[in-house]
This record gives C-alpha cells, structure tokens and sequence, in this order.
C-alpha cells in the first residue's frame, strides 16, 4: 500500500502539530499573506472588503472632495497622450459581400415574327372551336365549368355554341339517378360457404347490404 505523503513527510507526522504554536511563529506578514490565501471570493458570509486581494496601506492625502475629483481626472484625461496603437485601424471586410441578383433583361423582338403551320388554322377557327381547343390544353382559368365541360362531350350539335371565352356558367338542371338495388346477399350463409371452400360461391359482393 503506497503512503500518501506532503511535502516529502509522511500525513501521520502532521497530527501532532499544535496549530496555535505554529501560527504564533508567523510574523505579521505571513498570517496577512495565509488570510489572503484562505478568503474564499464567493463566500457570501465574508465582508466584501475582505473578498479582495488587493488592498493599500496608504494613508488618505486629504479629505475626500468628489467634485475636486472629477476635475482633476477630466483635466488628466486631457493633458494625456493616447496610447499608440500597436496596430494601426484599417478597413477590413472579412467574407462575402452580399450583392443584389440581376436579373437578365429579355429582350422582345415585336417585328420578328415566326410562321407556323398553325397559323391558319387558328386564323379561321371559330370561337367555339377556340373554347374546345383552351379545354384540351388545359387553359382552366380561361373558361367557366360550362364550357370547360361542354368542349369535352362527345356528338353535340354543330353550330352549338357555349357563349365564348365571355360567357358566364349558367344554371344547369340536375340530373337525377335512380337508385341501386339494395343487396339481398345472405351474409351468415356466404360466411358458412366461405369456411367450408364451396367451389359453387366464385363471387361475393358484400356491399350496399339491407340492415
């Protein structure tokens, strides 16, 4: 077992020190200096003005005149030299430097025309025939749901027209649907069929059964 030792001497050899003859040894300059050492700064039980290492000695010059004070350190502010600087100030700019986007001008030739094959064709298309054609391309925000849906049924009426790209959707009357049959479907007999493998059941519909 290794002896744990201070100072070159055994811990056992501390025991039997008296303190207080110890203490008396020291001269005034050592116990200010073992008080320094001992004060714990953030012992909120200790004066203030005992948490501070440094402390003076020296005797007031005079009484304490506060407005004195002030111009006198005013007045040495003035009189004194600034400091050199060990470094000059320059200018730096450290990264990037942000920059607004430009954006490309696109430049429109309006005198530049190309011909197409389709020219013609939508030159002497009718406006009905236009109405179809922007519901196929899918150009929704340039029709109305009444002639969104009237350019897609099929074997209307020629000459039939749906108001054009002004026309406003009119009232459209219901169409009613009759109504399915309810499911007579035997619901415990098919479950009997299902566990027992009946190649007779090939095919079950289980929905919109009669409760």
């Amino acid at each position: 077992m290794t002896t744990k030792k201070l100072y070159g001497k055994d811990l056992k050899a501390y025991q039997d020190i008296d303190l207080e003859e110890l203490l008396a040894k020291l001269t005034d300059a050592e116990l200010e200096e073992l008080h320094t050492e001992l004060i714990d700064p953030d012992d909120s039980m200790v004066p203030p003005s005992n948490r501070c290492r440094y402390k003076t000695d020296k005797l007031p010059t005079g009484p304490f005149d506060r407005k004195k004070l002030l111009q006198f350190l005013e007045k040495k502010a003035r009189e004194d030299k600034d400091w050199e600087e060990a470094k000059p100030y320059l200018k730096e700019i450290r990264g990037k430097v942000w920059k607004p986007k430009v954006e490309d001008k696109i430049q429109v030739n309006e005198d530049v025309r190309i011909e197409t094959e389709w020219d013609d064709v939508l030159a002497s298309a009718t406006e009905a025939e236009l109405v179809d054609l922007a519901a196929i391309l899918g150009f929704y925000g340039m029709l109305n749901q009444v002639q969104y849906h009237q350019a897609f049924i099929e074997g209307k009426p020629q000459g039939e027209t749906v108001s054009g790209f002004q026309g406003v959707a009119m009232y459209a009357d219901f169409k009613p649907f009759e109504e399915e049959p309810p499911n007579t479907t035997d619901v415990e007999a098919s479950l009997e069929q299902l566990k027992a493998n009946d190649p007779k059941l090939k095919e079950l519909n289980l929905n919109n059964i009669k409760t």
